[in-house]
């Protein structure tokens, strides 16, 4: 099973939301790969300094990650696609039609939220935002993966 994260610019949100779910994951000793990318990457570069540091915050490391730019194959490769706003879903249903039985916002799979869907984009914005992001990825990362461990048993 695969679990593609998607943000706009694979520096901030799918990426705290991809180290999360890796955690979560390695201390259920489930088989789930986990990747992140993003639908605008304008440069190969790290995560943000402040989402280095807020995920540091929670133990865990964002040093070695690269942005990249989402491409057909991952589309293809993953079992579940989860954005972090409804713009970022319906902009991959336009070009991917066919997959549309696997793409949700992260709010959206995790079955809690009906009237707001996105995750709020920290980017350019000061440690508190990045921190008030980080809780509310986290919240709804593991209420995925407790619905697909669910699943398991």
């Amino acid at each position: 099973m695969s679990i593609l994260f998607v943000c706009t610019g694979n520096t901030c949100r799918s990426p705290m939301a991809e180290v999360f779910a890796k955690d979560i994951i390695l201390k259920k000793d489930m088989d789930y790969i986990v990747y992140s990318r993003g639908l605008n990457v304008y440069n190969l570069g790290s995560a943000t300094k402040e989402a280095q540091e807020v995920i540091e915050e929670y133990g865990l490391e964002l040093i070695n990650h690269r942005s990249m730019q989402i491409t057909k194959e991952d589309i293809t490769m993953a079992d579940i696609i989860l954005t972090m706003t409804v713009e970022h879903k319906n902009y991959i249903l336009k070009i991917y039609k066919e997959e549309s039985d696997k793409v949700y916002t992260l709010k959206e799979y995790a079955e809690c939220e009906k009237n707001n869907l996105d995750i709020l984009d920290p980017y350019g914005y000061e440690i508190p935002i990045y921190r008030k992001c980080a809780k509310e990825i986290k919240k709804y990362v593991e209420m995925v993966v407790e619905k697909l461990d669910s699943y398991r048993q």
